[in-house]
């Protein structure tokens, strides 16, 4: 059966890499079940331990209409999983038969809380200008953001270096919140695969900066959140950090140089049917 697009309609790319042991699944369940017009897409990318298991009872749970379950062949890095999740949310059999006004990404951990997800959507549908959210850990008076030292510290130095490079007016880039109108420019930043694995989030914005030029600052709406922790597990190790600098200019010498490879034409991608690599499938058609 096939719905109209929705405002109140969002489909959730959560990629998943070893997660078996921290993954809250009950708090899926109990959120799925109480907001029936959120849809979670979980890409499971290539991970060695149970996480296939617990997503696929999640699943069971639930149900196919409200939870799928994508699984990579072989481990991509969070930055692919989350775009191959985000064109499959994209494609025409999915949105148009959910009803999908609007897909974004959450952290498998749950850092940013369910709360903040639904405030997010409320703004956008507010304001009908907006066509991204991002999540912000700004550190303002009566907020519950939780940062460790050295990742704060880090992350006053990479938010510095990205304005100084990219220009995009943001505090925050790198919160594992965000949400996007389901429209076609969505297919047109995620046509082509992102550079690195980490810096994404950079690259992404810096895409939808090329697709609406000088009204960028009017549609994307920079968001900030009430509570956000810092869950243990996460995969940044130290030399991430360290070396994190040094890829972030070499990203932004590639997008200065090459100016027009990393977005599709609109009239390209809207009439477009999404293909999803041969690695990527639906775990119900295994």
């Amino acid at each position: 059966m096939l719905a109209k697009p929705s405002d109140s309609n969002i489909a959730v790319v959560v990629p998943c890499y070893n997660e078996a042991h921290r993954f809250d699944r009950a708090a899926f369940v109990r959120f799925s079940r109480e907001n029936p017009h959120c849809h979670f897409i979980f890409v499971n990318d290539g991970s060695q331990d149970g996480t296939s298991v617990v997503l696929e009872s999640l699943r069971e749970q639930v149900g196919d209409r409200q939870v799928t379950v994508l699984e990579l062949a072989k481990n991509v890095g969070k930055a692919e999983s989350t775009r191959y999740g985000m064109r499959y949310a994209h494609s025409v059999d999915y949105s148009v038969s959910r009803g999908i006004g609007y897909i974004g990404y959450l952290d498998a951990d749950l850092a940013t809380p369910f709360n903040e997800l639904l405030a997010m959507h409320q703004v956008a549908k507010n304001n009908i200008a907006i066509q991204a959210i991002v999540g912000s850990r700004l550190q303002l008076s009566g907020r519950r953001i939780r940062r460790k030292t050295l990742r704060r510290f880090v992350g006053s130095v990479f938010t510095v270096l990205t304005h100084c490079l990219f220009r995009l007016g943001l505090r925050d880039t790198q919160c594992g919140a965000k949400l996007f109108r389901n429209q076609a420019w969505l297919g047109q930043v995620t046509a082509h695969p992102f550079h690195d694995r980490w810096l994404f989030d950079v690259e992404l914005l810096a895409r939808i900066r090329r697709v609406f030029g000088q009204e960028f600052r009017s549609v994307v709406y920079e968001y900030p959140l009430d509570q956000w922790v810092d869950a243990e597990g996460s995969r940044l190790k130290l030399k991430d950090f360290v070396l994190g600098p040094g890829r972030l200019v070499a990203l932004a010498i590639r997008y200065a140089v090459d100016r027009n490879s990393f977005v599709e034409p609109a009239e390209e991608i809207s009439e477009k049917t999404y293909t999803l690599p041969i690695d990527l499938y639906d775990r119900r058609a295994a």
